[in-house]
């Protein structure tokens, strides 16, 4: 898991640059599905 691994090597990561990753990763899935 991609973001497992980010939590981990980044522990300083803020709630939004989490969020905008998070979106980032839908919208790739989202483009993906289509």
């Amino acid at each position: 898991m991609p973001e497992a691994c980010l939590v981990i090597f980044h522990p300083k990561i803020t709630l939004i640059g989490y969020t905008d990753f998070v979106v980032l990763t839908e919208k790739h899935h989202s483009q993906m599905a289509w």
